[in-house]
């Protein structure tokens, strides 16, 4: 009898697991949840409907893009890593939650490397250095001969933790001393920019180009190392100011830890061939995106390097990391 009952187990769990197995070479099967972790309308939610069509098209599976905003993508990211990990709910990162959050934030609820396992990069776009069109400063040479003349006299609009070390960097790199104005969102910025109560700001391509175009604010300088089609003229820092700053905001895509690696293979393929449709590069581009391609462990090295450099850079320049 014994002897029975454990022949009849090992049935069950052969059965269990070739249904398993299955399943994963099937995958998916059902809609796939893309979270983002910023209100709609923004850089990276745009991304993210961007992406969910022609990643849904190559998986033959609809991506619902759902937001849930709130402490810079916390909300997200802690809904992510609650969730089961079979591959039906993803989140679409940016660096400021997997790269920058860990070097300012000691209570970070959760740990890249632990809870999170990366797929691959998505896009990227650079900071715009945009200020108001009354402004006496025309161009990037004339904002670094205001802030020697007048040390920490100059107001730089900083929302997020991207913006402060992107501004520490900028001080850094070219010498000078600025005050950083603390905003909530691009919203208030945008407003006091118009109004001239801000001197200078860093804002998404997607945010700025429409200001910029129809006149209502000047942009100086990108903080990439490309310029971009949508605002024609403009420069990187390197460029315009000699100032050896390169700055970013990526988007990946990552998994809750514990997903079956031959669900992230299989997603980091389907990834791979929705990168390279041009629809999805032209909409991306729209708003300033490029696109970046690599493989889960490229990714992965990318996040630790990049969190790496943010870690010395706080360091170097004081900077309160709560």
């Amino acid at each position: 009898m014994r002897l029975r009952l454990l022949l009849y187990l090992a049935v069950v769990c052969l059965v269990l697991l070739c249904a398993v197995s299955r399943a994963e070479r099937s995958y998916p099967i059902r809609p796939i949840r893309l979270l983002v972790g910023f209100a709609a309308g923004g850089p990276t939610d745009n991304a993210a409907r961007v992406l969910a069509e022609s990643l849904g098209d190559v998986l033959g599976q609809q991506i619902i893009v759902e937001n849930r905003a709130g402490a810079n993508s916390q909300v997200a990211a802690l809904e992510l890593i609650k969730s089961k990990p079979d591959g039906y709910t993803l989140m679409l990162a940016s660096n400021g939650t997997l790269a920058i959050a860990p070097v300012m934030m000691s209570d970070l609820p959760y740990q890249v490397a632990r809870d999170f396992v990366p797929i691959g990069s998505v896009a990227a776009y650079p900071h715009v250095i945009v200020v108001p069109r009354s402004s006496e400063i025309k161009n990037f040479l004339d904002l670094l001969s205001y802030a020697n003349r007048n040390p920490n006299s100059l107001n730089v609009a900083s929302v997020g933790h991207v913006n402060d070390l992107t501004i520490k960097w900028l001080e850094s790199a070219a010498n000078i001393k600025v005050t950083r104005i603390v905003y909530k969102g691009d919203t208030a910025v945008v407003s006091d920019l118009v109004a001239n109560r801000i001197d200078v700001a860093l804002l998404a391509p997607s945010v700025v180009a429409p200001l910029v175009q129809s006149g209502k604010i000047n942009a100086i300088a990108l903080t990439g190392s490309d310029s971009l089609g949508m605002l024609a003229g403009v420069l990187p820092l390197k460029q315009v100011g000699s100032v050896d700053v390169d700055v970013e905001i990526w988007n990946g895509l990552v998994a809750p830890a514990g997903t079956d690696p031959e669900i992230v293979v299989k997603l980091s393929a389907a990834l791979g061939k929705a990168l390279v449709s041009t629809r999805l590069q032209e909409k991306l581009a729209l708003n300033g995106f490029h696109v970046i391609r690599d493989s889960p462990d490229l990714f992965k090295k990318k996040i630790e390097v990049e969190t790496n450099q943010w870690r010395l850079l706080a360091k170097e320049s004081n900077l309160n990391t709560d």
